[in-house]
């Protein structure tokens, strides 16, 4: 072989070699190209939610004391609920409310913590804020809770100018039932005081005190204002008590309870202030089984909940209407890890001149309240 016929042949091996070695790179990025398509694409980044998926504890605690209606009234708890099923609108009605509630909310707090809780499907419908104006509560302020402001206070100067006068300066004024002995007021002193204790430390409220109007009977009472007959304590921008009663103290607890929100410019939603009010007293009645069955069957809508006053219900709509109002109240403070004052800071912060709005996306959905009794809620110690 020539030389010239060596030189061709070398050429003709290197070019054979880079041609392999160009089919190899190609191949090679093919390959490459076709399994980066197949792998699976890391969702893009995204601000993290404001609203935490709610959690709720295994272990609730509650708040303990008798009712506010006769112990007999609580017989009658879920007696009622094929009337209730017929009747939506029958607790707004009763309530002589005429303001049409509008959907209400609060924002969420930081992300609770893991330890001792189970998890709760995250709301997949949406929602909004629901707002509760002020005016379908107004009776609420009213003298006597009555519709009627000119019958009402001018029963009500009746009543001031009849009763026993103790202006006790800062420790507020005290109207006493003149039927009644001349010392009647102390004990009702020593629970305005416990209830000042209470409000402080568990609401961080300290509200100048209320005029308080001390009943010997509950016919008086009854009688001077527009509530049910089974009401045995209410307030309306003052405190209304009957004297010598077993159940006195929870009583001004709850009522002194009501004033001091309605101090704070929290009128409402009225769920929250009767479940805060229950709260401060240590109520516990409403705890028991049947309470907690009859309101899983057939809860009040929300809607009810938010501006619907007890005072003015059917006895058993007014104790269902309790015993709903404490359930929420715990397991909001359950699902968000909340206290009272924490609670209380949220509804506050949702106050205007002619409204409260506030954001509890869970309540909106039907599964919280049953999920929350569900897991022992009737078994929990006081609350917080």
């Amino acid at each position: 072989m020539s030389a010239r016929q060596r030189r061709v042949a070398s050429q003709a091996r290197r070019g054979l070699r880079v041609f392999a070695v160009v089919v190899v790179v190609v191949v090679v990025l093919a390959l490459v190209h076709r399994h980066s398509r197949s792998l699976p694409r890391l969702p893009a980044l995204s601000p993290p939610s404001s609203s935490p998926t709610p959690r709720l504890a295994r272990e609730v605690r509650l708040a303990a004391a008798p009712p506010h209606s006769d112990p007999a009234v609580l017989e009658q708890a879920g007696a009622d609920e094929t009337a209730a099923e017929n009747e939506p609108d029958s607790l707004v009605e009763a309530a002589e409310l005429s303001a049409k509630a509008v959907p209400i909310v609060l924002p969420l707090l930081a992300s609770p913590s893991a330890e001792r809780v189970t998890e709760i499907a995250p709301m997949l419908v949406a929602h909004k804020p629901r707002v509760v104006l002020r005016s379908a509560v107004a009776a609420w302020s009213k003298p006597g809770l009555c519709t009627s402001v000119g019958e009402a206070t001018a029963t009500r100067e009746t009543l001031a100018s009849s009763f026993r006068l103790l202006d006790l300066g800062e420790r507020g004024s005290l109207y006493v039932d003149p039927r009644l002995p001349t010392d009647a007021e102390l004990p009702v002193l020593e629970s305005l005081a416990q209830a000042e204790t209470e409000v402080r430390t568990r609401l961080g409220l300290q509200p100048p005190r209320p005029r308080t109007f001390i009943y010997s009977d509950q016919q008086l009472m009854k009688a001077s204002a527009c509530i049910n007959e089974d009401v045995v304590a209410f307030y309306d921008g003052a405190l209304h008590i009957i004297a010598g009663r077993s159940d006195a103290l929870a009583s001004v607890l709850h009522e002194y309870a009501h004033h001091a929100l309605f101090s704070a410019g929290v009128m409402a939603p009225t769920w929250a202030h009767e479940g805060i009010a229950m709260s401060i007293a240590k109520e516990r009645w409403w705890r028991e089984g049947r309470f907690l069955r009859a309101l899983s069957d057939n809860p009040f809508a929300m809607d009810d909940m938010d501006r619907a006053i007890a005072y003015k219900l059917k006895p058993e709509q007014a104790v269902a209407f309790y015993v709903q109002s404490a359930a929420l109240v715990e397991c909001v403070m359950l699902a968000r890890h909340w206290s009272l004052r924490e609670l209380f800071t949220a509804l506050s912060g949702g106050t205007s001149t002619d409204s409260v709005t506030y954001d509890l996306p869970e309540l909106e959905r039907p599964s919280f309240l049953g999920a929350c009794i569900g897991q022992g809620l009737a078994t929990l110690s006081p609350g917080r």
